[in-house]
């Protein structure tokens, strides 16, 4: 069997992907390999790793709309497969293929586990960490290929908040609580655990902040940004509805006593202004004064953001109260 056949029978369920055993598995010799290589017929992504092509580009986002990346799945079965069967796929790589939604993605790096004690193989563009006891599991991405391993839900968490700021470590937190793939019961339980550990107090800390019902990526951002400069007296995802009780909206955050909501729009891939301007006009008909945020000025503009926040609310009412360096920075 020619090198280019049997890389397409072997790479079927990895996506065009074959190791150096399964080429020789299905007759390939050394010689033949090393000549079709010679001759451009195959490439060598990683040592020990083939295809048909180089390795394709890295994604501009690797969780879309529709889903995780191809591309960005190709390339850590690659890096999978050049350390071994141990290797596993960890933190940010692992979130990512979870599907979880991510304040920044990792864009230009895998990140793996391998059994502690091992020596490190070094590949490009690929991070490996050792760790003793690898708790993980076969995460089938699409029901033609083969699985990959990745930590398990409640390691992959703790693994990103270790490494995270707070603002991201509970972007996670939430987004793994609304995949519905790890429960906060068990998070609580596993930092629980890691008293007299290092980043145990940050690990708790994200916890503390993160809520279950939050509804996008943004809004986990907003709501860090919102409670570390002391605004509070706001409810998350409340359904609004109009004078006659018929739904509007179920909006990011509601200050009730002040009749003001804040929208966060995360949508980076499909925003719709016209919508978002017929649901604030019903809300504002409906007697609320309405907010609303990109994900450019959440992230980028946060003190502006957080400075009209406060004054909406302080207009609102006499009897609303702020932290006292949040009235100073709205004076």
């Amino acid at each position: 069997m020619d090198v280019r056949s049997a890389l397409d029978e072997c790479g079927r369920r990895q996506q065009g992907l074959a190791t150096t055993k399964d080429l020789h598995a299905a007759g390939v010799t050394r010689s033949t390999l090393s000549r079709a290589r010679a001759e451009g017929d195959v490439t060598r992504v990683h040592r020990g790793v083939y295809s048909c092509s180089s390795l394709p580009e890295w994604p501009e986002y690797v969780v879309g709309p529709k889903g995780v990346s191809a591309h960005f799945v190709q390339r850590v079965r690659a890096a999978l497969l050049g350390l071994g069967e141990s290797a596993t796929a960890a933190g940010t790589t692992a979130a990512c293929l979870r599907g979880w939604g991510l304040l920044r993605e990792p864009l230009r790096e895998v990140e793996v586990m391998v059994p502690n004690g091992r020596r490190r193989s070094r590949l490009a563009g690929v991070r490996s960490r050792q760790r003793r006891t690898q708790r993980r599991e076969a995460l089938r991405l699409h029901p033609g290929l083969d699985p990959i391993w990745v930590t398990d839900a409640v390691t992959t968490v703790l693994d990103c908040v270790r490494q995270m700021t707070l603002q991201e470590a509970v972007v996670v937190c939430d987004s793994a609580l609304r995949s519905r793939q790890v429960t906060l019961r068990q998070l609580v339980e596993a930092a629980g655990r890691l008293r007299g550990m290092r980043h145990a107090t940050r690990v708790r800390r994200a916890l503390a902040l993160c809520d279950p019902e939050c509804g996008s990526v943004l809004e986990s951002a907003l709501r860090v940004e919102m409670i570390e400069a002391g605004i509070s007296g706001f409810v998350s995802q409340r359904a609004v509805r109009d004078v006659r009780g018929r739904y509007i909206l179920r909006v990011d955050f509601c200050f009730e006593a002040v009749r003001l909501i804040v929208e966060a729009d995360g949508a980076r891939w499909h925003p719709d202004p016209a919508r978002d301007r017929k649901l604030d006009n019903r809300l504002v008909a409906a007697g609320w004064r309405v907010l609303r945020f990109t994900w450019s000025e959440v992230l980028h503009d946060p003190a502006a953001v957080l400075e009209l926040i406060r004054s909406a609310v302080l207009a609102g009412s006499d009897d609303v109260h702020l932290a006292a360096e949040s009235a100073l920075a709205a004076a």
